[in-house]
């Protein structure tokens, strides 16, 4: 549901430059549910042999590892111990930051070595971290990514079209900038963001495409073509679109897809065996009737 462009040019031009000024920094940023970690998950498994088991991709996410602002400076001296380690092991580590809304911007600014531009015999405490890959997933930006995204839908604009234009990611930059929490990060307003990549609020054809995903990997008995309509219609009907009278993008994208396809999963369990024993009841019944 993502018609990303260039993220993949982007990833292997860096590793391919021997010369590079910096570390590779994308910013990804959109609604819950929309497939940030997604897309990170696709991403190791085409970097590493292993994925995201392996040891040279990092993913942390903010309410677990810096809940607690009174350890801002542990999480500090933590984050860089733990970031120098990984590098000094492999220069082409990938390090995720998942719900950086949460973070202590501060936590974030104290990076800001980390990402800087260095020419190309500098290093910072003797390592080189420009080959590492940093990538920071937000929520904050969707309000004006769904804003523009709703005017191009109205618009009738292709999604694809609307999604590559650069009036989408300019609305995205400037809003980061002046309005969001994370404007006077240093991150933003240094400009060590190598690529903004804003994610969209899906539709009710995407969730459906998640839903069928769900099915293939659980349910393969409700595929057939009459069952597979039911179980989605049900599913969809148990999530939430908007805006209220036009109902063009899911709430919550794909994520409560698989409790809410669980939820209907039992529900037509139920229904078929009430209807069972409403057949083996009357069949009784019928027995009975004979036998008088």
């Amino acid at each position: 549901g993502q018609p990303l462009t260039g993220l993949a040019e982007a990833i292997q031009q860096h590793w391919n430059d021997s010369q590079a000024a910096k570390a590779l920094v994308i910013s990804m940023h959109g609604p819950t549910g929309t497939g940030k970690n997604y897309v990170c998950q696709i991403m190791a498994n085409h970097l590493y042999k292993e994925g995201t088991r392996s040891q040279f991709y990092h993913l942390y996410p903010a309410t677990l590892h810096f809940h607690q602002s009174s350890q801002l400076l542990n999480y500090m001296n933590r984050l860089h111990s733990w970031i120098r380690g990984n590098v000094t092991r492999c220069p082409r580590s990938v390090f995720v930051f998942d719900e950086v809304d949460k973070m202590p911007f501060r936590l974030l600014d104290s990076l800001q070595p980390l990402l800087d531009y260095h020419e190309t015999d500098q290093v910072f405490h003797a390592l080189d971290f420009r080959s590492a890959i940093f990538i920071f997933l937000f929520n904050e930006g969707s309000s004006a990514i769904e804003k523009h995204m709703l005017e191009q839908k109205r618009l009738n604009r292709n999604r694809s079209d609307a999604y590559s234009s650069f009036s989408l990611k300019n609305q995205l930059i400037k809003y980061l900038h002046t309005q969001s929490s994370a404007r006077d990060s240093a991150v933003f307003q240094q400009n060590l963001v190598s690529h903004y990549v804003p994610f969209l609020p899906l539709e009710r054809e995407h969730v459906t495409g998640c839903i069928e995903d769900y099915m293939r990997a659980s349910q393969p008995k409700y595929l057939a073509a009459q069952r597979r309509q039911l179980f989605i219609d049900r599913v969809l009907k148990q999530l939430r679109f908007k805006p209220e009278n036009e109902r063009f993008f899911s709430e919550s994208g794909c994520k409560m897809v698989i409790s809410k396809a669980q939820f209907v999963q039992s529900m037509l369990e139920d229904e078929a065996d009430r209807e069972k024993r409403g057949d083996v009841d009357m069949s009784r019944t019928k027995s009975k009737r004979k036998t008088i």
